[in-house]
């Protein structure tokens, strides 16, 4: 490192949930994606309504699957705050 340059102040997000285990049981960024970009429509208020149930479908199985761990492991609380902000 050269001399008088500054290490950034934060660290990298993905080191934020390390500690969140089975992080694809959350939500399956590829397979989200791969549902938007297979979306049809030239109608942007029916592309929107589309991607805006898909994203929500995400956002509930999400929301469900931390409730369980929750339910399973309660005093895991931290855990499950940084498993809500992935």
């Amino acid at each position: 490192m050269a001399r008088g340059a500054r290490l950034p102040y934060l660290r990298p997000m993905s080191s934020r949930f390390d500690s969140v285990p089975h992080r694809r049981a959350l939500i399956d960024r590829r397979a989200v994606a791969e549902r938007l970009a297979a979306i049809e429509t030239s109608d942007p208020t029916a592309m929107r309504r589309a991607a805006t149930t898909e994203l929500k479908a995400a956002l509930d199985a999400g929301q469900s699957e931390i409730a369980q761990r929750l339910r399973e492991h309660p005093s895991r609380g931290h855990e499950m705050a940084a498993a809500g902000a992935f």
